[in-house]
């Protein structure tokens, strides 16, 4: 089987079930779109920002540069390229960037990629041009299942039992601490422009 951008494509999309992610991002100040982006939506895991840009052939790699890919690192942690296995090597990789490739079904670390330091903190601008312009983007429920569940035990712990059973008030807290996560203005939902 022939690995194409489209198997890539859907190979980031689902490892990328805890981020938040968008294809085809535009940048202010580019004139080019990165195929990929995440945003790991944890103070934990420093709201680090990956971008990925796919390569399925020798020549599409050759006319990328560090210029074309600017507005790509001015607002990432990481920079990744990803292909089908043999298409680069680690030495035709520039020392910005990192290396994977995926074989249909697993996935290889050709090159880490090294941590960039941004040069801007991803703003309003970036979000909408994400928003407005990007051809799929997701904040996947799972990240929003997880909040849910964590204002839930909160709600339980903060609310008291009685000493012979549950409160009746403790029951409100919840239902109280889960509507106001979930009308939470904070946790934009993200929906796809294709309509899926």
């Amino acid at each position: 089987m022939s690995i194409t951008a489209d198997h890539i494509l859907d190979a980031l999309v689902a490892a990328s079930t805890e981020k938040i992610w968008a294809t085809e991002v535009p940048f202010r100040g580019s004139t080019t779109r990165i195929d990929f982006w995440t945003l790991e939506p944890t103070k934990s895991a420093g709201f680090r920002a990956t971008s990925y840009e796919i390569k399925v052939s020798r020549q599409d790699f050759k006319r990328d540069s560090e210029e074309k890919q600017a507005g790509a690192l001015r607002h990432s942690d990481r920079f990744i390229y990803v292909t089908p296995p043999g298409l680069l090597t680690k030495l035709d990789v520039p020392s910005w960037a990192g290396l994977f490739e995926w074989d249909g079904s697993t996935w290889r670390v050709v090159k880490r990629p090294p941590r960039l330091e941004k040069a801007a903190e991803p703003g309003w601008g970036l979000l909408v041009d994400i928003l407005r312009n990007s051809g799929q983007c997701r904040r996947d429920i799972a990240i929003l299942t997880l909040r849910i569940q964590m204002a839930e035990r909160q709600a339980r712990q903060n609310s008291g039992y009685h000493a012979y059973g549950y409160s009746p008030l403790s029951r409100l807290n919840q239902r109280f601490a889960y509507r106001a996560l979930k009308d939470d203005r904070t946790l934009p939902t993200l929906k796809s422009r294709s309509g899926s």
